[in-house]
């Protein structure tokens, strides 16, 4: 797309070409309106939808589990290391990568 704007902005011989000109533009219109609603990336746009679906459940029993597992791993390592000298733990940061 970059090549296509620059294209646009200074090959005169475009310039002279009104239909391709406005083609070009055209294209570069479609373009810009994709980036600013869906991603710039265009196997991103394939795949992913641009909008949440408000109908999905967020606290199924797959979630509950998962957190109550991490929860008592977490809190199990951190009280186990907590009297070794320095002490090992376990941060929100490193549970949530996981």
């Amino acid at each position: 797309m970059l090549e296509a704007a620059n294209m646009y902005k200074f090959d005169e011989i475009l310039r002279d070409d009104p239909l391709q000109y406005r083609r070009v533009y055209e294209e570069l219109r479609i373009e810009a309106a994709l980036v600013i609603v869906n991603s710039p990336y265009a196997e991103v746009r394939a795949v992913v939808d641009n909008h949440d679906n408000p109908f999905m459940p967020a606290s199924t029993f797959r979630a509950w589990f998962i957190g109550i597992i991490f929860v008592a791993a977490g809190g199990f390592i951190n009280q186990f290391f907590s009297i070794r000298y320095p002490g090992i733990s376990v941060g929100a940061n490193v549970a949530q990568l996981l």
